[in-house]
C-alpha cells in the first residue's frame, strides 16, 4: 500500500503540471482560474476515499498512532455510550477473522499468525483495573467526537492491552521489540454495543485448551475494515524514502460485517451423557451412549474424548479406562450425537462405539474428558465435562436405558 504522503505528493505534482501546462497554452488567468476549479471537481471523490476515514502513523521507532474520522455516528441511532472502536494488529499474514492458536506445532501457520499482538482503542474500558494508580478508569464511547486518537499498545492473545503499574506498555517497547522494515497487518472493527461475548467484553477473545493447543476465538466487531498492510521504517534509505509511514484507512463503504465467529469450540464443557442404554430390544448390538448440545451454538467436540471404567464403583482410577476420540464429531445448536455398536437396528444413529470401548454395561463408568488427559477423580472437574457412574456421581440428568 503506497503511503499516504507519497500519494498526496503524487496528487499535487501531477495536478499542477496539468494546471501550468495547460494555462501556458491559454495564457489566461481567467482560464486557468476556471481550468483549476474544473480540475478540483475531478479529483474530490477520489481524494475523499482515499483521505476523509483517517490515518494510520508508523513512526520512526515502531510505534503505531491511528486517528479514526468520525463520519456517521453522530447521525447514526445504532451507536450509543456503549460503543467501541478497536485496531488489532497481527503479524504480516495474520488475518482478523480466523482464530488464534498457540503452544503447539500442530497450529496451522495462518492461526499462529492469526495471534494477536496489539491493539487500540476510540475509548478505554479500564483494562487495567485497580492495579496501582487505577490510571484508566471506563470512559463511555463519545458518538458526537470529531476524531478519535487511537495509539496501539502492546496486547495479549485475547486482545487486552498489556501493562505495568497501570500504565499500557508501548507497541514499540522492552515488552515488544520492533525492529526496522517489519510488517505488520493492521484491522479496524466497529462495535455498535461492546457488553456481551463470553466474558462479558466483545472485545475479549475467548480462550480454551485442545491438547496442547490454546485456542482463542477471532475478533467479532460489528464492522470489520479489509486489511491494512504496513512497515516501520526507522532510517530513510534515499530522499525519497525517509522514515516513518502513513497509510489511509479504507473508506466505511469498503469494511464488511464480520461473520460471526467460532464460538461453538468454547461450549464444549456444555456438553452432557443425556442417555445410556444396554442391549435395546434383547439386541447387544444395540448398546448406546447419547450426547447433547443444550447450547445455541453448533459445538465441535476437538480435543474431547469418552472414556469407559468397567468398574461400577471407580475405584481403578486413574487407570484402567479404554477411550474413544470424538474429535471428528459435531453436535448442532440443542442437538444430540448417539453413538453405538456396529451392526446395531437402531434409528437415528451418528456413529458407532470404537472396539476399545465397544459394548455398554450396568457396571461401567462412563465421562466426557478434555485432552486424553489422566483421569485420578470423578470430582476432577479440570478434566470432565462430564462424568457418570451407578454410585450416583453424574454431574446432568441421565436416562438408563437397560
Amino acid at each position: 500500500m503506497r503511503k499516504q504522503k507519497e500519494i498526496v505528493g503524487l496528487y499535487c505534482l501531477v495536478k499542477g503540471a496539468v494546471f501550468l501546462c495547460l494555462c501556458a497554452v491559454l495564457f489566461s488567468v481567467q482560464a486557468c482560474s476556471a481550468l483549476e476549479d474544473a480540475l478540483e471537481g475531478l479529483w474530490t471523490d477520489s481524494q475523499e476515499q482515499l483521505l476523509d476515514q483517517g490515518t494510520i502513523f508508523v513512526d520512526d521507532t515502531g510505534n503505531i498512532e491511528v486517528t479514526f474520522n468520525n463520519l456517521e455516528f453522530a447521525t447514526n441511532p445504532l451507536f450509543s455510550e456503549a460503543s467501541f472502536i478497536s485496531v488489532w494488529v497481527y503479524k504480516r499474514g495474520g488475518d482478523a477473522r480466523v482464530r488464534c492458536c498457540t503452544g503447539s506445532s500442530d497450529c496451522p501457520q495462518l492461526e499462529q499468525d492469526s495471534c494477536l499482538i496489539g491493539v487500540g482503542f476510540s475509548n478505554d474500558l479500564n483494562f487495567a483495573g485497580s492495579r496501582y494508580l487505577n490510571l484508566h478508569i471506563p470512559r463511555p464511547f463519545n458518538k458526537y467526537a470529531t476524531s478519535y486518537f487511537m495509539p496501539v499498545y502492546v496486547a495479549d492473545k485475547e486482545g487486552t492491552p498489556t501493562n505495568y503499574q497501570g500504565s499500557y506498555n508501548d507497541f514499540s517497547s522492552p515488552v515488544n521489540a520492533v525492529g526496522d522494515r517489519e510488517l505488520y497487518t493492521v484491522y479496524l472493527g466497529i462495535f455498535y454495543n461492546v457488553i456481551g461475548g463470553f466474558t462479558g467484553l466483545r472485545i475479549k477473545n475467548a480462550k480454551t485448551t485442545v491438547g496442547d493447543k490454546e485456542i482463542y476465538s477471532q475478533v467479532q466487531p460489528d464492522y470489520l475494515s479489509p486489511p491494512i498492510f504496513i512497515e516501520t521504517r526507522f532510517y530513510p534509505r534515499s530522499i525519497e524514502d525517509p522514515p516513518g509511514s502513513t497509510y489511509s484507512i479504507p473508506h466505511l463503504a469498503s469494511w464488511t460485517p464480520n461473520p460471526a465467529g467460532e464460538s461453538g469450540l468454547f461450549n464444549r464443557a456444555s456438553i452432557r451423557i443425556n442417555e445410556i442404554g444396554n442391549a435395546i430390544g434383547g439386541t447387544t448390538a444395540n448398546d448406546f451412549i447419547e450426547l447433547y448440545n443444550p447450547t445455541s451454538t453448533s459445538v465441535p467436540l476437538e480435543g474431547v474424548y469418552l472414556y469407559r471404567w468397567t468398574d461400577s464403583q471407580c475405584d481403578s482410577l486413574p487407570s484402567g479406562e479404554t477411550t474413544q476420540s470424538l474429535g471428528d464429531v459435531i453436535i448442532p445448536a440443542g442437538g444430540y450425537y448417539v453413538l453405538s455398536r456396529s451392526g446395531n437396528t437402531l434409528s437415528n444413529v451418528n456413529g458407532n462405539l470404537n472396539s476399545s470401548i465397544n459394548n455398554v454395561s450396568g457396571n461401567d463408568c462412563w465421562a466426557l474428558v478434555f485432552g486424553n488427559d489422566t483421569v485420578f477423580s470423578p470430582t476432577d472437574s479440570s478434566d470432565f465435562l462430564d462424568f457418570f457412574s451407578r454410585t450416583g456421581d453424574c454431574l446432568c440428568p441421565l436416562k438408563l436405558l437397560w
